[in-house]
């Protein structure tokens, strides 16, 4: 009989008293499958790849921003290449997450999210008995605008966590903006359309995840479906 979670309990301490079990919470029944039989991984969709350097309303950017507007209006996401952010300082940021998901139980709890609250370390708010949970943990952390950053939930362990946050914040605000302009352009619309109607004082949330070793792997999601707040840009 496993236990039921308690609601400030993250997935790694129910699987430390289930003794690694995968609690039965956090089981979707009937209706996952997670593969075939032979819990082999569903085929990856092939979403639109743009490159951002060639997004430009100059001669040579046109085919760059018609194809730029075909992914948008047809998934309405899309993978990014050539963006600025390079590839070492992208390393940087997984081992920064990976450092502090591998602290010990006691200092992440020093950043545990407050009761019925989003922002800090912790895994799904429980709303119900019946309810199904992600298989994962996460830290949660509004970034922008900057004073309204909870710093009490930014870990100090690793030590370069909050500066490497700040620079990443600081990048991904740029390749908004950029990409902003670019969605104006391919509309043929004023360039600064859809970032005046941004502000500039966006609300920026960023999310790490951490996937423990599950037992059943092709009976959880680490991440269930879902839609983000409008007003909310992920990072």
């Amino acid at each position: 009989m496993t236990q039921k979670p308690h609601p400030q309990q993250t997935l790694q301490q129910q699987l430390l008293i289930n003794g690694g079990d995968t609690p039965e919470s956090y089981i979707y029944k009937g209706g996952y499958s997670g593969g075939d039989s032979n819990n082999d991984p569903l085929p990856m969709a092939e979403i639109p790849v743009v490159d951002l350097s060639q997004l430009s309303s100059s001669p040579g950017g046109e085919a760059a921003l018609y194809e730029f507007r075909l992914a948008l209006s047809s998934w309405g996401c899309f993978q990014a290449t050539n963006h600025g952010i390079s590839s070492s300082f992208l390393d940087q940021m997984r081992q920064i997450s990976e450092q502090f998901f591998a602290l010990p139980m006691e200092e992440k709890n020093r950043y545990y999210r407050e009761i019925d609250g989003h922002e800090g370390y912790g895994s799904d708010l429980i709303l119900s008995e019946h309810q199904i949970l992600d298989w994962t943990d996460r830290l949660y952390l509004v970034v922008n605008p900057e004073d309204e950053r909870k710093l009490k939930f930014w870990p100090e362990n690793p030590p370069s966590f909050r500066e490497d946050l700040h620079e990443f914040t600081i990048k991904v605000k740029e390749i908004i903006e950029n990409v902003l302009i670019a969605m104006a352009e391919s509309l043929k619309v004023e360039p600064k359309s859809f970032s005046e109607q941004v502000g500039k004082r966006p609300v920026l949330v960023t999310r790490f995840n951490f996937y423990p070793p599950c037992s059943s792997p092709h009976l959880v999601l680490g991440l269930k479906e879902h839609s983000d707040g409008s007003d909310e840009c992920f990072l």
